[in-house]
């Protein structure tokens, strides 16, 4: 299986003010990594209870590839069972949400090349999302499945360290170049918490 995802879009927003964007539609950004292996197994037992843990012995041969009868997808979609599992994670902004874009104070905007808006408005929207919550994001907003299983609501708090992490992953798939990310990815370690 593979864990990669489509290409990051970018949010449509319309500028409210002078210092503010507001989001058209809601914007939904999903990424995902490959479970550790080693992890696999205790996994197994959680997704394939025993009712198909039975169905998983009886492995059929469709298209050379061994698929699992009664597994999610059902028979006709011929889900296959692998080795490899994905944990796939989404976070979605709603439409209407008015955010600043990248805080960066207009004096520096010459000096870094880093503007509120552009390669970092996908960033800066989700970033400025959790942030608004303190992490503690409201139901919907966080969502996460494994394989093809349906999406569930994630539970928990987001740290302020992760939600940082996640803005320098979304510049980096939005082709911000390296010295504006590390620039802008420093500023909110070093700034963030007056906002959090």
């Amino acid at each position: 299986m593979d864990c990669n995802v489509v290409d990051l879009e970018q949010p449509l927003n319309v500028p409210v003010d002078e210092n503010l964007y507001r989001l058209v539609s809601e914007y939904r950004y999903t990424w995902a990594r490959e479970i550790d292996p080693e992890k696999k197994a205790e996994l197994d037992s959680v997704l394939y209870p025993p009712s198909v843990a039975k169905a998983k012995k009886e492995l059929k041969n469709v298209d050379g590839k061994e698929a699992m009868k009664g597994a999610p997808g059902g028979k006709s979609k011929g889900y296959s069972y692998t080795e490899t599992s994905c944990l796939y994670n989404r976070i979605a902004v709603p439409s209407g949400f008015t955010y600043d874009g990248a805080s960066v104070p207009r004096i520096a905007w010459s000096i870094t090349g880093i503007r509120p808006d552009g390669l970092l408005r996908a960033a800066a929207a989700v970033h400025d999302w959790i942030y608004q919550w303190k992490g503690q994001l409201p139901r919907g907003s966080h969502a996460f499945r494994i394989d093809e299983f349906p999406w569930q609501d994630a539970i928990g708090r987001w740290r302020r360290k992760d939600c940082d992490r996640l803005f320098g992953r979304m510049m980096r798939e939005a082709g911000v170049p390296s010295i504006k990310r590390k620039m802008a990815y420093l500023a909110v370690r070093l700034l963030g918490g007056l906002s959090w």
